[in-house]
């Protein structure tokens, strides 16, 4: 009870704005340098957190005051090669779901909020909705891609210039030659020397450019 209560407080100071959940000083992301989100299907009651190493999915229900509730026993999580530091995030993640985090809407962001076991302070995922809706916000539109991606980073150009910045070497096939990806693949962080088959969700941009944010990595080599 006095976690709920925490989490409902919690949850009015949002709402009225007396606290930034990106701004706060206590109230951080699951990671800092892996960017963790919550992807929910509202139509099917299916959940996934994708971003880390491994992605988890399973089924999910929002119980009153919107708490988040999850079958910890039956999630399925993908068995990519986990060490020290991501191997540690995975751990983080599944204490996250355990402690049945709350769903918090600030303006038109959505948000879970909730406590890893042997940490004081509570922390957040962003939450993507895929399909269906969560009182009047609606899931967004988008195309389905695959994109590989090469774990050897390429230095960026403009025009003939070299920029001195990265840029991702990116193709559609595995038979095609590598091509500089300029652009960003929202939740995705590649780690050198490991190349990637990625799906991707393709959302249209109003400038007529495509956003593109990591759905699943279907493998790495």
């Amino acid at each position: 009870m006095a976690k709920l209560r925490q989490l409902m407080m919690l949850s009015a100071l949002l709402l009225v704005g007396k606290i930034g959940i990106a701004d706060s000083l206590t109230i951080e992301p699951i990671s800092a340098e892996r960017e963790i989100r919550a992807v929910l299907d509202m139509e099917s009651n299916r959940f996934a957190i994708v971003g880390g190493c491994n992605t988890f999915t399973g089924s999910m229900y929002l119980k009153e005051h919107d708490i988040f509730r999850t079958n910890p026993h039956r999630l399925a999580v993908t068995k990519m090669a986990c060490e020290g530091e991501m191997e540690g995030l995975d751990q983080k993640v599944r204490s996250f779901l355990r402690n049945k985090p709350k769903m918090v809407r600030k303006g038109d962001a959505l948000y879970l909020v909730g406590n890893i076991r042997g940490e004081s302070e509570s922390r957040y995922i962003p939450v993507e909705l895929d399909k269906g809706a969560f009182r009047d916000i609606e899931a967004l539109e988008y195309d389905t891609t695959f994109l590989y991606v090469s774990g050897k980073p390429a230095v960026c150009k403009l025009g003939t210039t070299e920029s001195g910045e990265t840029c991702l070497l990116v193709r559609k096939k595995p038979e095609d030659q590598w091509e500089i990806y300029k652009g960003e693949i929202e939740g995705f962080t590649p780690n050198e020397n490991i190349d990637y088959r990625l799906r991707l969700k393709a959302y249209p941009r109003a400038d007529g450019e495509t956003r593109l944010v990591l759905d699943m990595i279907v493998e790495q080599v």
